[in-house]
């Protein structure tokens, strides 16, 4: 199982801000919310993800830092750069785009 926690968590960040962007779509084009109020809530729900894989892996680095076990293999080691860079990237470029794309739509009547 320690094995898929890195494919399934990138699998996540991944899926998380298309998901996030057809609702926070539906809620701007609803009224529910501004467009600006739609894209910080876009921006940091899909950050969401990405800030909890780094914070995993500090506290389970501050946890061997404490007990003088290896909890943490070389794949997540290695992998934690990629994970949190790439999942940046996708957040501002989603955040980017659903800013282009709000500024062009009509709102509905409630």
């Amino acid at each position: 199982m320690e094995e898929l926690f890195v494919p399934i968590y990138v699998l996540l960040i991944l899926l998380a801000p298309i998901v996030l962007f057809v609702w926070q779509f539906r809620r701007v084009h609803r009224g529910l919310c501004s467009r600006i109020r739609g894209a910080v809530l876009y921006a940091v729900y899909s950050a969401v993800p990405t800030l909890f894989f780094v914070g995993i892996f500090l506290a389970l680095v501050g946890v061997e830092e404490l007990t003088n076990t290896s909890l943490i293999g070389e794949g997540y080691a290695r992998s934690l750069m990629i994970v949190s860079i790439g999942g940046g990237a996708i957040v501002v470029l989603g955040t980017i785009v659903f800013l282009i794309v709000v500024a062009f739509i009509k709102k509905k009547a409630i």
